[in-house]
């Protein structure tokens, strides 16, 4: 599947790549985010 062929399965109504990115941003980044924190409250931490 090539780049363009993804973005029409994501994003039928955006002209550009940018667009996609542009409109998945405000999901993508705080999911990551909660992710990252979620994995470091709930690792141990060896403290020597």
């Amino acid at each position: 599947m090539n780049a363009t062929a993804f973005q029409l399965v994501i994003d039928r109504h955006s002209h550009f790549v940018s667009d996609t990115l542009y409109g998945i941003f405000p999901y993508v980044v705080p999911a990551f985010l909660l992710y990252l924190w979620l994995g470091s409250e709930t690792s141990e931490n060896e403290t020597s």
